[in-house]
């Protein structure tokens, strides 16, 4: 905090070194906690926490940030993932009849669920099934934590590459 009051960051938005300094920290804690045994994104999530949000600082981090992150560090996440998942695990009928009925009953699932709850709202039909839709997307958190979970050998290679299918 007095580095940043210091050097204006607060009332200016914050200069390229605090923005250095700051990604500096998230990738200390990050390296720490995976010493100590936890997963390294926990470090970096306690890292955003305790960044100060007073006068929307973190929100100007997060601005300057945000393109970096989502055109270098994102994909290559995606791909490491992908990289790492090995379809040839999958290779009797049965699982790929599995993989599809699991992928079927949450996709459905998901979608009436949603465009129900939608309808039910006062939404027209369209809407409600724009919103089922958007809700039957994947994300990004799902692949952390099958990531973590592999990591941790509480899941095994091949129900993580079956949950990866079902989060395209």
């Amino acid at each position: 905090m007095w580095v940043l009051r210091r050097s204006g960051s607060l009332e200016n938005g914050p200069s390229q070194s605090i923005i250095a300094l700051t990604l500096l920290m998230a990738l200390t804690s990050s390296f720490f906690t995976g010493v100590i045994g936890v997963h390294a994104i926990f470090g970096a999530f306690m890292a955003g926490l305790i960044c100060p949000h007073e006068g929307g600082f973190a929100i100007k981090v997060t601005e300057k940030i945000e393109d970096l992150v989502s055109a270098l560090f994102l994909p290559l996440y995606f791909a490491l993932s992908g990289l790492s998942t090995n379809l040839g695990l999958l290779d009797t009928g049965i699982t790929w009849a599995y993989v599809i009925g699991v992928i079927s009953v949450a996709f459905f699932a998901k979608f009436i669920g949603c465009t129900i709850a939608a309808r039910l709202n006062g939404l027209v039909w369209r809407e409600s099934m724009t919103i089922g839709s958007l809700m039957s997307c994947k994300g990004l958190v799902e692949l952390i934590v099958l990531n973590i979970g592999l990591q941790a050998r509480i899941l095994s290679q091949r129900t993580v590459t079956i949950s990866r299918l079902l989060r395209l």
